[in-house]
């Protein structure tokens, strides 16, 4: 069993490395799913601040048992607290999860250590009339359940809840509703093993000062920027709370038992971050919400317009009635730790955020008719049956690139005697693939893998490198001839190590490791792996780029055509079939297919 340590920045490779019975130590932060994890291995986080989450899909998809989830957070940021499904395992793979927090349901899963513990009555006290209470309780669940409510007065933030300890948010709405009514009513919780029930309770009394009670003071607002839109937020109750763990972590989540004040603690953070001042966001249109005429915006602050180095950046997601209000409702608030740059799918808006309470500001009605002309992210992205296919290509080119690697032990060389060409004498028997032991390969397989790799760059390793990335080490040079039975390697030294050599600034050791990789070919795969999370994330520069590129017939036909002179051509010796192949390509918006004589492309 190996252990690795990992981060947000080097977790998907290693999930492709990982043999059976492997353990994965996730650091705290953000891992941008989806994954799918098909070895029997165990994955263990640092708590509810080490968080996997994706958008529009379930971020963690698990082919095969024997696999373990710990003390980390999974979370479906768009659905997931209507009941889509966070972590999809196969049948009868029944993947342990302990300490694990859900937005979202788990399938074919097993809880460990979950049991019930949750309060028999949820009481709100005395609450003044035409007031939004929002309150939140803690509850310790056994098993994943539905939440359902159909009192007129309360709404419940979330539709499901998984297992372990959870918060469940509840808005007490009491306009017009008598002083002096005792309100009740019932929430269950539906779960395979029964139907759990809390009891609602709040006494409506009249409004304790002669202030009108739903006007609130409101500060007067600082200098604008020129050219900034000031933009009014509020939190939902569970980005209060969230925000606030992730910020002050639990101990000082403690200090503010009371929902008011949590969101008191929360503008106050926000204000330090933002300094009340305007920044640039990019803004994306993410999916539709769940009432009707809202929608879900994503907002991160630009971090590619400076010259500023950024640790991390802001990322918003809110709901945002476009047709009523026009507020930006916070549904998560994240520090991440990646770049924020534009894509063809968000607008470059320089915004002031303000609290709403306080300073009565909704979305410039501008800004949201802007927004409209934008795509949905989620609906030009590939579909869960497309990117399959490519992904398993490029898997198969990994593993095809991967059969070429190996790494095999040198006792001695002749240096000295030959400057540009060094023999070196290698231990054929202790041949692998990456240096651990656990990749041993046998003598057939390190010869096949040899001769494939002649004339191609080879590194030199002064120590095993067992978990060490190729490139970090010494570029030696080609391997130019292979004596099989005096178990010799000699290479053609690259001109770089040989001037160091000469300048005395590095020597040869004398025993080490020949580590051979093929970089070009793995070069090739990482960039085309890179080109489809780019296109699954929607980082293209044609946002519709995500729908024809599978299937052709949805490309956008031309809706006007070009004509070119001769001085408009590179060539302007191009016959009219040529020139006719330009003007097509030119008035294509999203693909042209040419057949041509040689010379068109």
């Amino acid at each position: 069993m190996t252990i690795f340590q990992t981060d947000p920045s080097n977790f998907p490779q290693l999930l492709q490395m990982v043999k059976d019975g492997d353990e994965l130590n996730l650091q705290p932060g953000d891992y941008k799913a989806p994954f799918t994890i098909n070895k029997s291995i165990t994955i263990r986080g640092s708590g509810t601040d080490t968080v996997i989450f994706a958008a529009t899909e379930p971020p963690l998809i698990i082919t095969v048992p024997e696999v373990r989830l710990e003390n980390l957070t999974v979370e479906r940021t768009v659905g997931g607290d209507n009941g889509e499904v966070a972590i999809f395992a196969e049948v009868n793979t029944n993947p342990i999860l302990s300490q694990v927090k859900l937005n979202g349901v788990a399938e074919n899963v097993e809880w460990e250590g979950a049991s019930w513990d949750i309060p028999t009555i949820l009481d709100f006290g005395e609450v003044e009339i035409n007031r939004l209470v929002e309150h939140g309780w803690e509850l310790q669940l056994g098993s994943v359940c539905e939440v359902l409510c159909n009192l007129k007065w309360l709404q419940v933030r979330s539709s499901h809840l998984s297992p372990g300890r959870q918060n469940l948010q509840v808005v007490l709405n009491t306009a017009n509703i008598p002083t002096g009514t005792n309100l009740s009513g019932l929430i269950s919780l539906l779960a395979a093993d029964g139907r759990r029930e809390l009891e609602v309770a709040a006494k409506i009394i009249s409004p304790v000062s002669a202030t009108p009670v739903l006007e609130l003071e409101t500060k007067v607002l600082p200098a604008k920027v020129l050219n900034s839109q000031d933009w009014g937020y509020r939190f939902s109750g569970s980005a209060v709370d969230k925000f606030i763990r992730t910020q002050l972590g639990e101990v000082g989540f403690k200090k503010y038992p009371e929902f008011t004040k949590r969101r008191a603690k929360a503008e106050a953070l926000m204000s330090e971050i933002l300094d009340e001042d305007s920044h640039l966001y990019y803004v994306r249109r993410q999916a539709p919400g769940k009432e009707e005429g809202e929608e879900i915006w994503e907002l991160t602050m630009a971090t590619d317009r400076e010259d500023r180095e950024w640790e991390k950046t802001l990322k918003l997601r809110a709901a945002v009635n476009v047709d009523g209000d026009r507020v930006l409702k916070l549904l998560s608030v994240q520090l991440i730790s990646q770049k924020a740059e534009k894509d063809e799918f968000s607008l470059a808006l320089q915004i002031r955020l303000l609290p709403q309470h306080q300073y009565r500001r909704g979305i410039p009605l501008g800004a949201v008719r802007s927004m409209g002309k934008m795509p949905f992210f989620g609906d030009r992205l590939p579909t869960e049956d497309q990117l399959p296919i490519w992904t398993t290509f490029v898997e198969i080119e990994q593993r095809l690139a991967e059969k070429r690697q190996f790494c095999v032990p040198f006792l001695n060389h002749n240096y000295g005697s030959a400057a540009r060409k060094v023999t070196f004498e290698i231990d054929i028997s202790s041949a692998t693939i990456d240096g651990t032991g656990e990749t041993a390969i046998d003598d057939l397989e390190l010869r096949r893998r040899l001769f494939e790799a002649k004339n191609q760059d080879i590194q030199l390793f002064n120590t095993s490198p067992a978990g060490r990335d190729g490139r970090e080490g010494e570029k030696l040079g080609a391997i130019a001839f292979i004596d099989w039975e005096k178990s010799q390697v000699r290479i053609m030294l690259d001109s770089e190590i040989g001037e160091s050599i000469a300048r005395g600034s590095y020597k040869i050791p004398s025993t080490g490791f020949l580590f051979f990789v093929a970089f070009g070919d793995i070069a090739q795969v990482q960039r085309k792996r890179r080109a489809l999370e780019d296109l699954q994330n929607g980082r293209c520069q044609n946002p519709y780029l995500g729908e024809f590129f599978f299937d052709a017939t949805c490309a956008r036909r031309p809706k006007k055509t070009i004509k070119l002179q001769a001085q408009d051509l590179l060539l302007p010796s191009g016959n009219v079939n040529q020139v006719a192949a330009v003007e097509t390509v030119l008035a294509s918006p999203d693909l042209a297919l040419i057949q041509g004589p040689p010379g068109t492309g």
